[in-house]
């Protein structure tokens, strides 16, 4: 049996002791009550034929006044819809409620109202909940069979929820599972349901299933293709998501669409956390990236969310995207997540420029959830600029795109140096440049961005002291039209450089740790002491 995560207690509100059935009771047209069927919430058959949810932990709905209890049951059931049998049954001196939601902190969750009106008379309502701010107003979801009783501050009510699935505001996700919520309210008839407090969520559960459990396939996520069908990207460096449980993995596929410009684009995702998240942009840098979340709601390991969101690149700050996605599938275990959907009219959110070549900015990342069930900021593990539209990533002409590194937002949110003065490295092809922001201070991480010309290689150094000690230099280089990443030592007082055994990323767009400490705080402030190494 599905238990709540923590026990939980209802206030017990005494009211004088009358027992009622109202046959005369009644709704708007889209509420059908039937008084001539008798009121009946028990836990008989719970686990066996119904599915059953109740704080406290184990209460006996028939013995214990305190219990908040609801028993689910799936009737009619085909491949697009079933109808949904309910009891629900707790104490109240206003109401008590069902609600049916996607993801109880977003959108909008479904309520069926069963109150105790003055002490004595049952009323039913139905209510849109805004999960942001927890707002109701009034809806016309169809209930029939809605039967009730109240005896003293008791509520016990029976109805019948046609048509179950996905067109329904947002109740479900895929058609046979749902996030539950038990709660309360103070109303204390129909039209005075204006507020809803949360008893209990019970995370996502599969409403057919008197057991509730959500029996998904393993979605088969793997290396297979990438660089030729489909552009990878993964932390660490090469690892296989079949193989490696710590595996941080994403693949995106161009699908286009026609002779047109337009382009939809196939997203695998799949790692451990609180959530995971796949991103696109113009440019990694400035601008706005989309997120793609997919994540474990925690209430239970079965829980699952997905989520867009808008990050400003200048200062990593989110809010809420409109960008929405087809074809969600997705699986979790314990803390495994594992998600495919499709971006529709990919080169629109992408790049806002309408051409199926332009290159783009792919990321990585996981997260964690705060104890509201509020993601916490994205933790980027890995991001590359590439063609988005070509498997490896490379123009038609067979070279990888540009990257786009230039002045935008020096000395605001990212320190610059150049050599000569002022130089602008998308403009000057003898600039030579660098940039670096940090992304993130526990730990402290950089994104670094080089360009210049050389016949060798070009680097970024840092160190503490110029004179004496080491520099920590990172240096892109090119063999025959090759780029590989090196990581050395300086010896600041001879000159000669040692190997590192860090172990760089294959890739133009390439995100270093960095270990700085407080003594290189003054390097965020100005770059009059800092100095490019050729």
């Amino acid at each position: 049996m599905l238990q709540p995560p923590m026990k939980q207690a209802l206030i017990l509100l005494v009211a004088a002791c009358v027992a009622s059935v109202f046959p005369t009771a009644r709704g708007t047209s889209h509420l059908m009550f039937n008084a001539n069927l008798t009121v009946s919430v028990t836990d008989a058959g719970c686990d066996d034929s119904v599915l059953c949810l109740r704080t406290p932990v184990d209460c006996d709905p028939g013995t214990d006044p305190s219990c908040l209890f609801v028993f689910l049951n799936a009737t009619s059931t085909d491949s697009d819809s079933f109808d949904l049998f309910v009891g629900l049954r707790g104490s109240s001196a206003g109401n008590i409620a069902l609600g049916l939601t996607n993801n109880a902190s977003e959108g909008i969750s479904q309520l069926f109202v069963c109150g105790n009106g003055n002490g004595s008379e049952f009323f039913f309502a139905t209510r849109d909940r805004n999960n942001q701010d927890g707002t109701l107003t009034p809806n016309e979801r169809n209930t029939t069979e809605i039967r009730g009783t109240t005896t003293d501050s008791l509520i016990e009510c029976n109805f019948v929820i046609p048509n179950v699935n996905t067109t329904n505001k947002g109740e479900m996700l895929d058609g046979t599972t749902a996030v539950v919520l038990l709660g309360n309210g103070t109303g204390t008839n129909a039209s005075m349901v204006d507020d809803f407090t949360i008893v209990m969520n019970l995370g996502r559960v599969n409403l057919t299933r008197a057991d509730g459990i959500i029996t998904m396939e393993t979605l088969d996520i793997n290396r297979e293709e990438c660089g030729m069908e489909k552009i990878c990207l993964e932390s660490p460096d090469n690892c296989d998501p079949q193989m490696d449980n710590a595996c941080l993995f994403t693949s995106v596929a161009a699908q286009t669409q026609g002779a047109g410009p337009a382009f939809n684009l196939f997203v695998e995702l799949t790692g451990n956390g609180g959530y995971i998240a796949m991103g696109l942009s113009e440019n990694s840098s400035v601008g706005i990236s989309t997120l793609y979340l997919c994540g474990i709601n925690g209430s239970n390991e079965n829980s699952f969310f997905f989520l867009t969101l808008d990050r400003n690149n200048s200062d990593m700050t989110t809010s809420l995207s409109t960008a929405e996605v087809d074809g969600l599938s997705y699986m979790v275990m314990n803390t495994s997540i594992q998600c495919t959907f499709t971006i529709p009219n990919a080169n629109v959110a992408l790049t806002r420029e309408g051409t199926v070549s332009t290159p783009g900015a792919l990321c990585l990342g996981n997260g964690t959830l705060d104890g509201n069930g509020a993601v916490n900021p994205l933790a980027v593990a890995a991001d590359i600029r590439v063609n988005i539209t070509t498997p490896n990533g490379t123009t038609p002409d067979g070279t990888t795109p540009m990257l786009n590194i230039n002045r935008d937002g020096c000395g605001v949110t990212i320190l610059c140096l150049e050599e000569p003065d002022n130089c602008d490295p998308a403009s000057d092809e003898d600039c030579l440049f660098a940039s670096i922001n940090v992304t993130s201070t526990e730990p402290i991480t950089a994104t670094v961005r080089l360009s210049g010309n050389s016949s060798g290689y070009i680097a970024a150094g840092i160190t503490p002291n110029m004179s004496e000690g080491t520099t920590l230099l990172f240096a892109c280089a090119q063999n025959n039209g090759n780029v590989s990443f090196i990581v050395a030592n300086l010896n600041n007082t001879d000159g000669t450089i040692t190997a590192d055994d860090r172990v760089g990323l294959p890739y133009q767009t390439i995100r270093v740790y960095l270990p700085l400490y407080s003594s290189l705080l003054p390097y965020t402030h100005t770059h009059t002491h800092a100095r490019l190494v050729k």
